[in-house]
């Protein structure tokens, strides 16, 4: 890529992290996001279609940086213990960013991270598409872990972990 077409995106990022941890996405304008990247309005509509389209991206690319950090993702109902210790360190090291791309939508979150292994589960699961438990198991999981952490991030944190762990690999293996 250009040098200056990445700085330039790396500046309207900076930019729009620096307004969306202040504000709600709906309330920051091209205007404002263009003049604190010291950029013009013509210049942030070639690289994108409106605010909403950079937020999308930007959360794709932190939900993709979250499961990339996972060493098996596809690993989920073969030892889901592995993978909710790994899921809640990555969300935990990814916190900050999480709160603030997707303030008021942690629903969109989850379905984004849903959605990036179940995208995992087809590459590693022959026939995943027509099985809805495996499918359902997912949702369960991954919905229930990413709330249970949040619900219980005040505890001490390994007891939450070990919990889940322990709850999410008896569902596992009652199917």
């Amino acid at each position: 890529m250009d040098l200056r077409i990445k700085k330039t995106r790396d500046s309207i990022t900076r930019a729009f992290i620096e307004l969306r941890a202040e504000k709600p996405l709906n309330k920051i304008t091209v205007k404002e996001l263009a003049e604190k990247a010291v950029i013009s309005k013509a210049t942030f509509y070639l690289h994108y279609k409106d605010i909403y389209e950079l937020s999308d991206i930007l959360q794709d690319k932190l939900v993709a940086d979250i499961i990339s950090s996972i060493s098996n993702p596809e690993t989920i109902f073969d030892d889901p213990a592995l993978f909710t210790g790994e899921l809640e360190a990555a969300f935990n090291s990814k916190k900050d960013s999480i709160d603030i791309l997707f303030s008021q939508s942690e629903n969109v979150f989850v379905d984004k991270i849903e959605a990036h292994i179940g995208e995992i589960a087809r590459k590693f699961i022959p026939g995943y598409e027509n099985m809805p438990d495996k499918k359902i198991l997912l949702t369960v999981l991954i919905h229930g872990c990413f709330h249970a952490y949040i619900k219980y991030a005040d505890e001490n944190r390994k007891t939450v972990v070990d919990t889940i762990s322990k709850i999410s690999e008896r569902i596992v293996k009652s199917l």
